[in-house]
């Protein structure tokens, strides 16, 4: 059996493996075949190279509190983003990278990581201007992740 990390450990396993995850469909007939960047939200990082994809982790909650083993959920956000000159297609490229995001976390079943019990959609904002000149678009895709750590 697996030894069960720390919160803080925890935490950084599941973002560690969604970064692993969503890179390894960066290729040719891959899921995110065309995005050029993919990368944890944080106030340092730039804009990524169009098209590319965020994903940071949201408020957690717990779901058992037993001593100091906590089982937790925390919603992984996954953020698209394009550029187009053409609405429709800057608009569709955007929720199509968002949904295929999601859909690569969601068949991992675990996230390859063994703290992780369950992964599950949780919600979907399709794509949306942006920018004042609609150039820029993103779309919105969460997945709930539940594990196990302890305090």
């Amino acid at each position: 059996m697996a030894e069960i990390p720390v919160l803080p450990t925890a935490i950084d396993n599941v973002l560690d493996a969604v970064d692993t995850l969503l890179r390894a469909e960066i290729k040719t007939d891959g899921l995110l075949e065309g995005v050029r960047q993919v990368g944890r939200m944080s106030y340092e990082l730039p804009s990524p190279p169009f098209p590319g994809v965020w994903y940071y982790a949201g408020t957690m909650k717990p779901v058992s509190k037993n001593g100091v083993r906590n089982r937790w959920r925390m919603p992984v956000v996954l953020a698209s983003l394009t550029f187009s000159d053409n609405p429709q297609k800057g608009s569709e490229d955007a929720t199509r990278i968002a949904a295929a995001a999601q859909t690569t976390l969601l068949k991992s079943g675990n996230l390859t990581c063994s703290c992780v019990s369950l992964t599950e959609p949780e919600s979907f904002e399709p794509a949306a201007p942006i920018d004042r000149k609609q150039q820029m678009y993103s779309a919105l895709a969460m997945v709930m992740v539940e594990f196990t750590a302890l305090r």
